[in-house]
């Protein structure tokens, strides 16, 4: 905050040490602000020419006119230049150049006009000089320390050695230039055109800037008073030229500094360490609260009045327990009362400032709206209770529901398996005992009726363990997966010998943090599979591997066998969904839905890498 405040204080101590009378007026049209060089040509207090009091000064010929072109600019928003007569501080009249640019803000809204005047009184009485004697004239431009020009037929006639140094010529080097040449690209249409107003639509009198071109190609700002004469029966244009550079780059940092504050959300204070916390600065946008700078500054102002009645005795009590501790820095949040009545949640960042002594002297504030994110963290609240409330309630339809999946694996179990267990005993029978009676077509029937029974039931008891894999919860264990494996192998010993798959293991010993039926029953799955899918392989062979990363455990199960198209990637692992015919390859399209919701149940991922024709690798990856 200070670096912000000192800048300011900077930019309207320069302004005031300006030699050009300055002013500034605010959205309302109402001058704000007059530097001391305005103050000094008038001969009259601030107090008296803020407002519309400066107009008083103006010609009663020229105040018409006058208001009339600043109420037409300050309407439209777009800069102005005017020339009128001024009362001097001696109580004559000086002919100034008057020029106002419109300031606006960050988000494009209108702030108000800053505007400079030049005193054309000494250019008018020399212009006249001009008329009656040349010798006069060069004797008072020769001298000046403005650029003094004298443009005709599109060319620099004269210019005065402060003109030419500023350019980079000698005196009789920029005299017969074409002006162009000192005009930098881009303004070169301007400068045509502001001379084509004076020489031939008449326009008697121009103020503007625009960028000039030095004799080395170099760029720098300049603003330039122009008049129309005659020079020997011919049109000609005789002005001064400033060389701008430091005042557009002060007016720059001085935008720049305002900018920043405006757009701040952050107000700054400075309030005094006395009973209240008077206010002895504020930013400039404390408006947005709906309050003026001066009236926080007023004498009788104490920013504790504006704290919520229930956050002052905290917010004092805190502000002591700092001050006690010897902290500098803190953050408070508390209720703020905005100019209409109403409070919004503040955070306020106090530094603590300190005399040689070690006695606070001031403390100063950067105070941020912070309404929205309290409502938010309110918002926050609520949603926790409620989404608490939500749980519970999910919690207990959950319960009810896997009561309900219980009784259904129950009835799968005992009601659809004991009409398929009668199904298949009285086909047996048949083919037993009936065989003799029936012909090949018959027992074809009953082999398929058998069949379909086992299908049936193999389907029933993947269902069946795929919603006890839903319902049950986990119980991680240390498990050593070699042994696990080599467990998984050993069972399917008999039908190793008879497929004739041979099995490569690339298993170190791990240890994996897992559930151990979830983990067991994956690995089945995937280990037949992979026999399933490689045993028309002329050498079917299955591997098996796994390795340690940092945080997780990645497991592998390849085959050589008939693999499949990438695009079917995500299908193979849906329950239900086949690739392959079930007369080919028998199955009931649930196993590889089982590992992956194993695989995910246990916070791993699962994934696939084919092609047709050779053969597929499955992979797994737990976190450990």
């Amino acid at each position: 905050m200070r670096s912000v405040v000192e800048s300011r204080d900077f930019h309207v101590h320069l302004l005031d040490g300006m030699p050009n009378p300055i002013w500034r007026a605010g959205s309302d049209g109402q001058r704000d602000y007059l530097n001391r060089a305005w103050l000094q040509f008038t001969g009259r207090t601030l107090e008296q020419e803020l407002g519309e009091g400066w107009t008083a000064g103006v010609h009663p010929q020229d105040i018409e006119a006058c208001l009339a072109a600043w109420r037409e600019s300050f309407a439209a928003r777009r800069p102005f230049s005017l020339e009128y007569r001024l009362r001097y501080r001696d109580g004559t009249y000086h002919w100034v150049a008057d020029h106002g640019e419109p300031v606006f803000g960050p988000a494009g809204e209108f702030i108000g006009f800053v505007g400079s005047c030049f005193d054309l009184q000494a250019q008018k009485e020399s212009a006249a000089a001009i008329a009656a004697s040349e010798a006069r004239f060069r004797g008072l431009v020769e001298r000046s320390l403005v650029g003094v020009y004298l443009i005709q037929d599109g060319r620099i006639v004269y210019a005065n050695p402060r003109l030419a140094d500023w350019f980079g010529y000698a005196e009789d080097q920029i005299a017969g230039l074409p002006v162009d040449d000192l005009v930098a690209d881009e303004d070169v249409m301007l400068v045509r055109e502001m001379l084509r107003q004076r020489l031939e639509a008449g326009v008697q009198h121009l103020n503007y800037g625009f960028r000039a071109r030095r004799r080395d190609g170099s760029v720098f700002p300049v603003e330039v008073f122009g008049s129309r004469i005659d020079i020997d029966g011919r049109p000609a244009v005789i002005g001064t030229l400033l060389d701008v550079t430091e005042r557009e780059r002060d007016r720059a940092a001085l935008a720049a500094a305002a900018e920043v504050v405006e757009a701040s959300p952050t107000v700054l204070f400075r309030w005094a360490p006395t009973d209240g916390w008077p206010v002895r600065y504020v930013s400039e946008n404390v408006h947005r609260w709906g309050y003026r700078v001066a009236d926080m500054l007023d004498t009788g102002f104490r920013f504790a009045d504006l704290v919520h009645p229930d956050d002052l005795a905290r917010v004092g009590e805190e502000v002591a327990a700092h001050l006690a501790d010897g902290r500098n820095e803190y953050v408070q949040e508390y209720r703020l009362r905005l100019a209409d009545g109403s409070y919004t949640w503040i955070e306020d960042l106090t530094s603590v400032h300190r005399d040689e002594a070690g006695q606070v002297s001031h403390f100063e504030g950067l105070i941020t709206d912070i309404s929205e994110r309290h409502a938010a963290q309110e918002a926050l609240k609520q949603l926790n209770a409620e989404l608490e409330e939500r749980v519970e309630q999910r919690t207990r339809e959950l319960a009810a529901l896997n009561k309900e999946l219980e009784t259904f694996a129950y009835s799968v179990s005992h009601d659809l398996k004991a009409p398929l267990r009668g199904i298949d005993g009285y086909s047996h029978l048949l083919l037993e005992d009936h065989a003799g009676q029936l012909d090949e077509e018959g027992r074809l029937f009953l082999g398929n009726i058998r069949a379909g029974v086992k299908q049936m039931g193999r389907l029933i008891d993947d269902l069946l363990a795929y919603a006890r894999l839903e319902r049950r919860n986990l119980q991680n264990s240390d498990i050593r997966l070699p042994d696990m494996v080599r467990g998984i192998l050993a069972e399917r010993g008999g039908e190793l010998e008879q497929g004739g798959a041979r099995v490569e293991l690339e298993v170190p010993d791990i240890t994996v943090r897992a559930d151990a039926d979830g983990l067991a029953q994956m690995l089945r799955n995937l280990i037949d599979n992979a026999f399933k899918y490689s045993r028309d392989a002329a050498s079917p062979l299955v591997r098996i591997g796994a390795a340690a990363a940092e945080g997780s455990c990645h497991i592998w199960v390849q085959d050589n066998g008939i693999g499949f198209d990438m695009k079917f990637h995500d299908r193979i692992f849906e329950i239900f969904q086949r690739l392959q015919r079930a007369e080919d390859y028998g199955g009931t399209g649930i196993g590889l839905a089982m590992v992956r919701r194993a695989a995910t149940r246990m916070g791993g991922k699962v994934w696939a890498e084919s092609a047709p024709g050779e053969g597929a690798t499955f992979h797994v990856e737990l976190p450990q």
